[in-house]
């Protein structure tokens, strides 16, 4: 029997040619049609509730398998067990969607052409339930997903038959495209075209007149300007070329390869002036010459006005030899030549002209002719009007003027521009292309061509060094070939130094390095001089621009750096505070940030922020002029205020506002100088590792901060005593709280001297101490000094500060009531913290995370799990948004769920989360309370799922570290009493 499905169109089911009695039960095609375009099987839960409007999914489960005992005799490729439902076709049988996405997946062009022609219309065209609404939603969406896949098909196919000039074959698809949706311009668009350039000038008009009736019947409006253009073209070519076509206006048996191909190196037309060999070891930039070459390559379907590209980035990138090769690799596809014009001295650029249009070039004239420069040059601009296709390289084009100057106003040509500059005007229509250092492998292999003797490990870490950028590459692997007995490794150990950039093999005077492929600067020192020249110091943009520059050198480079965090340290530096004066610092450092790209020294890593080479980076700090440690004050001090605000606005520190490398890169350096702004820094930072469950890593960083800060603690009292604060925070982690008493204690006492007994910074002091006899297991003595915190809060006048302050003591409190067994009380208390936390905190803040996940504790201590699941579920969904699923307070979220979702029995999912939050507390925290909390829990599923092996092997493990770490609490007590009873 030969059974035949088609979904394209109108839906049409067949046996041996006789329409199937399947087609009298709507809600059958509709299950069949469902299970044949997901492609996979189903639930029959699922189903059932996207067929039905029922009152429960039950109902509708039982009204489903009604409905399989109507329409089994029809459906011999349904598959149906007790829990899922799938297609599976049997022997000669024919599903057209199953075809025609086996063809547009396949890499065969004619393959995909052929396929397209199944799709007859849209996927069940017309099909519609009356009562289902979610399968018509789903219907809709996965209509309209398949038709968007038909459109590309088309869209891609009309380019690759255009681009081989196979114009029948285009014009087919795209009469293919226009009859499936003839409100498509794009369609129309093409069809058009490919019928122009096949020569059939006259049923292009005919297709445009036919465009516009539709659009004016069925939507009242007129063609795009796009379709307008075409139309308007293909008018001046039947007043003068009425047989016109691409190939007899441009001879050539030459043709350039799919846009996925790279072309091949090639001789430039004879014509072409190039003042560059072609570098012979030039290395990766694949990906960029394609773009180049589908941005810039002539095609006969291009308007006659210039397409222009900049290649752009910072000296040494690599801009000029990237645009060497792609003139080798595609030249030969402009059959008006290449010409390379040098933009480095506008004072020159006319005679860079000049030399592209004697008898060498253009040969509208020869040298020894006595014309004027003027004269020469205006033949020369006529001549790049023409349509045929030519490309000019304008290298180093840093001035929108100068681009404007000399750009063809029409005509063939396109313009490929090597520069700094990334931003142009926007009526010149300049597509970016920024240049990044060249990626590992790359590097890796230029150093090996340029010195054999590096094995590929030392390649790698003399590219770390250097930053992958390719001017230094070349610098130092002729350096290392010139001097064959420089021992490698000691010169590893040269290049790591603050003076990188005076080693001889990075100045370009050793090893025939100093003849440079490009004829520009090779020291890479020189190349960052030559754009540092240029800020003058007496312009007002030019010196604050050297001043952003030194902050942006300062911090850690190759890492994305907030324009926001600029504005913060000139508005520090100039001791502003008002709105109006911040609104006007925003504005100043965008036309600050704007310069310094415009010279290269930076890049930009989307709209607001910025980053440095680490190679510009130590430029700036060794040889440009500037008081770099009043620079280091402001970046720490800036950065400490900016932290400090931060846990002020939100009360808590994981979301950081700067790239957490910044702040180590900044802190490890004043550490190492001794600075107690930088100390300062460290100990508010020490808050994102205590809330980040990271307090091992944070340590270090701390202990080094209190012992600078100790010697300056007249000054710096309260930044000791977050310091303290955080330090003793990380030490509870790992040892019986009481062993840290006298850290808080200290903090309170200098909280008192320099606030006073009653202020809000003495009563977090206290609320810390009530923490500390919480964790210590001191409940009463904890009880009085968070009761001593809240007459302090209370007493102070009202604000968003005040109550985010009291909603932690409730946090706290409710802590507090766990450890008590007064599970009512915690559920109280962490509810009245909630409250207070969504009132004033955005809903992604990670105290409403953790006040949920109290309300979910308190409710598992109470037994009642569905309430805990409800809550404990929303605490890490909302962990997962906010922080990521490889974040601790995730792993730690994930332990807690599963442990109500394994009083509930749900052993499967259980399993799973622990699991997931075993392997993130291995990696990062692995001998802490939680961590050991997690083993306890792992244990308690493998007990109720029958393995006592593996629960006794996870509960001796958190036996382990609590016992270690002198943890005292309830989750210990749980985890000794759960040892025992697995153990009988």
């Amino acid at each position: 029997m030969t059974s035949v499905i088609k979904l394209l169109g109108t839906l049409e089911i067949s046996e041996n040619g006789t329409p199937s009695q399947l087609l009298r039960s709507s809600k059958g095609c509709a299950l069949l049609s469902y299970l044949i375009i997901t492609g996979q099987p189903q639930p029959r839960e699922k189903v059932a509730d996207l067929l039905f409007e029922s009152s429960s999914t039950a109902q509708s489960l039982k009204n489903l398998r009604s409905l399989m005992s109507r329409i089994r005799p029809f459906t011999p490729v349904l598959h149906v067990t007790r829990g899922m439902i799938s297609f599976q076709p049997v022997l000669n049988t024919f599903v057209d969607l199953h075809t025609l996405r086996a063809s547009l997946a396949s890499p065969e062009w004619s393959v995909k052409a052929q396929g397209l022609q199944l799709y007859k219309g849209d996927l069940l065209a017309s099909f519609y339930l009356t009562d289902a609404p979610r399968f018509n939603e789903w219907l809709a969406i996965a209509r309209e997903e398949l038709r968007g896949e038909v459109i590309t098909a088309h869209r891609e196919l009309c380019n690759y038959y255009a681009e081989r000039q196979a114009w029948s074959e285009g014009v087919k698809i795209a009469r293919h495209w226009v009859a499936i949706d003839d409100l498509d311009e794009e369609a129309y668009r093409w069809l058009m075209q490919l019928l122009i350039n096949a020569g059939h000038l006259q049923e292009a008009r005919t297709i445009y007149k036919q465009c516009q009736q539709a659009l004016a019947n069925e939507l009242g409006v007129e063609p795009e300007r796009a379709t307008v253009r075409i139309a308007q073209q293909l008018e001046q070519q039947l007043l003068t070329q009425p047989d016109f076509t691409w190939t007899t206006s441009f001879p050539t048996d030459l043709f350039p390869p799919p846009p996925s191909e790279l072309s091949t190196p090639g001789l430039l037309p004879p014509q072409s002036h190039m003042p560059f060999y072609r570098n012979a070891i030039f290395t990766g930039r694949v990906e960029e010459l394609k773009q180049l070459a589908n941005k810039l390559l002539p095609t006969p379907y291009t308007p006659n006005l210039p397409s222009i590209v900049a290649i752009t980035g910072l000296g040494g990138i690599g801009k000029t030899q990237l645009a060497v090769e792609y003139a080798y690799r595609y030249g030969r596809f402009y059959p008006g030549g290449v010409y390379w014009l040098n933009f480095a001295d506008p004072e020159n650029i006319a005679m860079s002209f000049v030399a592209i249009g004697d008898e060498n070039g253009l040969n509208l004239f020869r040298e020894s002719e006595a014309l004027p420069l003027e004269k020469r040059v205006k033949q020369i601009r006529q001549v790049l009007q023409q349509p045929i296709p030519r490309l000019l390289i304008f290298d180093n084009c840093e001035e929108n003027e100068l681009l404007h100057h000399w750009l063809p106003v029409t005509g063939g040509c396109r313009i490929l521009i090597t520069s700094r500059r990334h931003d142009w005007l926007p009526q010149f229509g300049v597509q970016t292309m920024p240049l990044q250092p060249l990626p590992r492998p790359h590097s890796v292999a230029l150093l090996q061509q340029l010195a054999p003797r590096l094995s590929s490990e030392l390649a790698d870490a003399v590219a770390t060094e250097i930053g992958d950028l390719p001017l230094a590459l070349h610098l130092v692997g002729s350096f290392l070939h010139h001097y064959q007995t420089v021992d490698v490794a000691t010169y590893l150990s040269q290049l790591h130094s603050d003076a990188l950039l005076q080693h001889p093999s990075l100045q370009g005077e050793a090893g025939g390095a100093s003849l440079s492929p490009t004829g520009h600067e090779q020291g890479v020192a020189r190349t960052f001089q030559v754009s540092y020249q240029q800020l003058d110091v007496a312009d007002n943009l030019d010196s604050l621009a050297r001043r952003l520059l030194a902050y942006i050198a300062y911090c850690r480079p190759g890492t994305p750096l907030p324009q926001k965090f600029l504005s913060r340290l000139v508005a520090y530096e100039q001791q502003l505070t008002e709105a109006r004066d911040l609104v006007l610092v925003e504005a100043m450092v965008a036309n600050g940030v704007k310069r310094l790209q415009e010279l290269g020294f930076i890049m930009r890593e989307g709209h607001q922020t910025v980053l440095i080479h680490h190679l510009v980076g130590q430029f700036v700090l060794t040889y440009a002029e500037g008081n770099f440690p009043a620079v280091q004050q402001t970046i720490e001090a800036t950065l400490r205020d900016w932290l400090q605000e931060e846990i002020s606005n939100r009360s808590e520190l994981l979301r950081l506002p700067i790239d957490n490398g910044h702040i180590r890169h900044i802190v490890e350096r004043g550490l190492s100088m001794g600075t107690p702004t930088a100390a300062g820094l460290a100990a508010t930072w020490g808050k994102y590792f205590f809330e980040a469950k990271m307090t091992h890593e944070g340590e270090a960083y701390l202990e080094a901060a209190i012992t600078i800060l100790r010697s300056h603690e007249e000054a710096f009292a309260d930044d000791l005593a977050t310091a303290l604060t955080n330090y003793g925070g990380a030490m509870m982690q790992r040892t019986n709280a009481l062993n840290v008493l006298p850290i808080f204690e200290e903090v309170v006492a200098i909280r008192e001297k320099n606030h006073g007994p009653k202020a809000l910074k003495t009563g977090q002091a206290i609320q810390n101490l009530g923490v500390v006899y919480t964790q210590a297991g001191k409940l009463e003595s904890a009880m009085r000094y968070y009761q001593q915190a809240l007459s302090i809060y209370h007493a102070l006048p009202s604000s968003r500060l005040i109550e985010l302050k009291i909603a932690r003591v409730y946090f706290n409190l409710g802590a507090l009531h766990i450890q008590r067994q007064d599970h009512q009380a915690a559920l109280t208390t962490y509810q009245q913290a909630l409250q207070i936390y969504q009132r004033w905190l955005d809903p992604l803040n990670t105290n409403i995370s953790s006040s949920l996940g109290g309300i979910g504790l308190a409710a598992l201590r109470m037994g009642d799990f569905e309430t805990a699941v409800i809550f404990l579920r929303q605490e890490h969904d909302l962990l997962q948004t906010a922080l990521g699923p490889e974040d601790l307070n995730t792993a730690s979220s994930q332990v807690l769920l599963g442990t109500a979702l394994e009083r509930q029995g749900h052993y499967d999912e259980a399993k799973i989360l622990l699991h997931k939050g075993i392997v993130r507390h291995e990696t990062l925290n692995p001998n802490s309370a939680s961590a050991a909390y997690a083993y306890s829990c792992l244990a308690q599923l493998y007990q109720q799922l029958g393995e006592p092996d593996r629960a006794i092997s996870y509960v001796n493990q958190a036996v382990d570290i609590f016992a270690a770490i002198g943890f005292v609490g309830w989750e210990y007590d749980e985890a000794v009493q759960l040892m025992k009873a697995v153990q009988q």
